[in-house]
């Protein structure tokens, strides 16, 4: 089974300096729905992947360590 490595995606967050407010504002989600997001009570979809891998500047190795780690 694979989930979103959650801890993983916030550090890459903080190294860019990155607030949940501004992935909010990114993916034009509201700030409760980006933090339930980073606390694993909803899914992002693959669109808000696509934006955030984008914007995080993840690589396809980083990619999937972040949203397709193992359990």
């Amino acid at each position: 089974m694979y989930c979103v490595a959650l801890k993983r995606l916030r550090a890459r967050m903080v190294e860019k300096d990155m607030t949940a407010e501004d992935l909010s504002r990114l993916l034009g989600l509201s700030v409760n729905s980006v933090y339930r997001r980073l606390n694993g009570r909803s899914p992002f979809t693959i669109d808000e992947v696509h934006i955030i891998c984008e914007e995080l500047g993840l690589t396809e190795l980083g990619i999937k360590r972040t949203f397709f780690a193992e359990k």
